[in-house]
């Protein structure tokens, strides 16, 4: 069973969205398991919009978001928690915002995940996406059984004839 995670803190500003977004994507190309351009992408999107959210809605401006990211088996989880107890938005716009560039974070982490939601804490909040990563071929997962110790079974050679 493949449990990988990690998480860092960054502070609550809008400084940390590219900060974030980096050591997040360094992590997710170190463990790789065959993800391919298009959920690196998503990947990408999902933690600037997440830790954007935080940083513009959180309210705690002296304190830090911590951001974590894990991959169990095929699914990959992205998480900001933060000190704000008030749940996320879907989808709703600024209405002072003429560029409309605000209010369409959740929505796009929503298109983007295959499961997002957020849960209350005792000190905040935290904010979730996940996404599943498509199935191994299965050279590459007997690859990665070896790479990771175990082992794969062959089938044993047939006793010559008598």
């Amino acid at each position: 069973m493949v449990d990988r995670r990690m998480s860092f803190h960054v502070p609550n500003v809008v400084a940390s969205v590219p900060v974030a977004r980096h050591r997040v994507m360094r992590q997710i190309t170190v463990w790789d398991h065959g993800m391919g351009a298009e959920a690196r992408d998503a990947f990408a999107l999902l933690v600037s919009e997440l830790v954007t959210n935080a940083v513009l809605h959180a309210g705690d401006r002296a304190g830090l978001l911590k951001v974590g990211v894990s991959l169990i088996e095929r699914v990959v989880r992205i998480e900001v928690f933060d000190h704000s107890d008030r749940p996320p938005v879907l989808g709703r716009r600024d209405p002072d915002d003429a560029e409309g560039e605000n209010g369409r974070g959740m929505f796009l982490v929503g298109a983007l995940a295959d499961r997002h939601g957020y849960r209350i804490l005792g000190d905040g909040k935290s904010v979730w996406a996940e996404r599943d990563l498509p199935p191994v071929p299965r050279e590459a997962a007997r690859r990665e059984i070896l790479r990771e110790g175990g082992r794969t079974c062959r089938p044993a050679a047939r006793p010559a004839p008598h």
